[in-house]
């Protein structure tokens, strides 16, 4: 039997993602930040009156061009312990 995908997993192989999982790529909670990145432009997927889906290479490469920003996160420098 196979083990169940861990949600890194999951949205690797699914490359389309909730609003909870793009909150989550940019290290928040709230998905009221991914809203107000939708009307700015953020490219998403409309499929329904409530459904919006996101394609995860796109929303990532979108967020580099509007905020000019390569890495998000903690950067380990050569030799830092």
């Amino acid at each position: 039997m196979k083990p169940e995908a861990t949600p890194g997993e999951a949205l690797a192989a699914n490359c389309f993602a909730d609003k909870k999982a793009v909150a989550a790529l940019a290290g928040l909670k709230s998905t009221r930040w991914v809203e107000l990145q939708m009307a700015a432009g953020m490219p998403h997927l409309k499929l329904g009156p409530r459904r919006v889906r996101f394609d995860l290479p796109e929303v990532r490469a979108w967020l580099t061009e509007k905020y000019h920003q390569q890495h998000i996160g903690r950067v380990q420098l050569a030799g830092a312990k």
